[in-house]
């Protein structure tokens, strides 16, 4: 990093997330720990952490989402799992509803959609699940990426993947093929690939088993046999397209599973703030704001059957010690209702 710690062009992705889960002290060892910081230059770095710009702090962000994932994401929310998390939460989310299991005999001609990859990590889940001998794994992402972390993630997985396959397997797929699976994904020429995805000059990157998309209808009519989501649904806007073209693309037998996290997401950044701060503020900062049955309501127009089940509630406290009214836009919803922190569903045809 130099003798004189700073940002430019060439070195801008620097530590700044693990500041928020302890003192500048205990993150400075952490870095020295992982050898990203040099033990002579600690007192340089914590003056420089007490003089960082607003406008430097999401760079900083960006190098800890890629560099230091581990140790930043420990998995305690739904919203902040790893991609090996997110499979995990799929597998609960479908045996909640089901009493097979999702093994690898059953999965082996089945199509897959991750809806609402991620930014950062969009090819990871897919690829997950494309391993465990799922046909095809769909990843579709609308929002633009981060330049270089979708590779470099995609690469960490598969080595991490490949070292400790048992920890990534659910369907009983042997350790051998699921590496063999994980190998066989083209990531030749993936640079040149992901340059023309990015600046539009196609909407879709196919790795085999594995094809990242931000457009929906790259998709065909009836082709899908599963979809799901994980924390997404309550950041998607229009939420009525979606269901209207989920179930365009999904087979008459086909299933969604989506996992929806109603709390105000501002809590999991401070959690000294009510969980259900936007039905007291009314400020909804990245998340559409809807209640479940508002989602529920959307599902059923759209043409679906939808089965739910309550995974997490809200604890009453909140509300019991809370001396704010709740605003108007809430007013007419159940304390039930507004309680509900995380809900599984489950989308059938009818």
């Amino acid at each position: 990093m130099g003798m004189h710690p700073k940002f430019d062009d060439s070195d801008y992705f620097v530590f700044f997330e693990l500041l928020f889960g302890g003192s500048k002290e205990k993150a400075i060892e952490c870095l020295i720990n992982k050898n990203l910081v040099s033990d002579s230059q600690k007192k340089a770095w914590l003056t420089f952490f007490d003089n960082i710009k607003d406008s430097e702090k999401s760079k900083l962000i960006d190098y800890f989402k890629l560099n230091l994932d581990d140790m930043v994401e420990d998995g305690e929310y739904v919203c902040s799992k790893t991609p090996k998390q997110i499979v995990s939460n799929f597998y609960q989310c479908y045996r909640v509803f089901n009493q097979r299991d999702l093994s690898v005999d059953y999965i082996r001609s089945k199509t897959i959609l991750d809806f609402g990859a991620g930014v950062y990590r969009p090819l990871c889940v897919a690829a997950i699940l494309y391993a465990n001998g799922f046909d095809k794994a769909y990843a579709f992402e609308p929002y633009p990426l981060k330049h270089q972390f979708p590779i470099a993630s995609l690469i960490q997985l598969i080595i991490k993947a490949t070292i400790s396959p048992s920890e990534y397997i659910f369907s009983g797929i042997s350790s051998s093929e699921f590496v063999s699976r994980l190998k066989s994904l083209d990531t030749e020429h993936i640079h040149n690939k992901f340059k023309n995805f990015e600046t539009g000059e196609c909407n879709s990157i196919s790795l085999g088993g594995v094809e990242l998309i931000n457009d929906i209808s790259v998709i065909p009519d009836n082709y899908l046999d599963f979809q799901f989501s994980n924390a997404v649904l309550e950041h998607v806007s229009d939420l009525s397209y979606f269901f209207s073209k989920l179930k365009n693309i999904t087979k008459s037998d086909g299933e969604g599973y989506h996992i929806v996290d109603f709390a105000d997401h501002r809590y999991y950044d401070d959690n000294t703030i009510s969980p259900m701060e936007k039905y007291y503020d009314g400020i909804l900062d990245e998340i559409n704001g809807l209640t479940p049955s508002q989602i529920e309501t959307l599902i059923l127009n759209a043409g679906w059957v939808a089965n739910k089940c309550n995974a997490m509630t809200i604890p009453e406290d909140y509300h019991r010690n809370e001396q704010r009214e709740i605003v108007d836009k809430y007013k007419n919803y159940s304390k039930e209702e507004l309680f509900q922190h995380i809900n599984y569903y489950q989308l059938k045809m009818q």
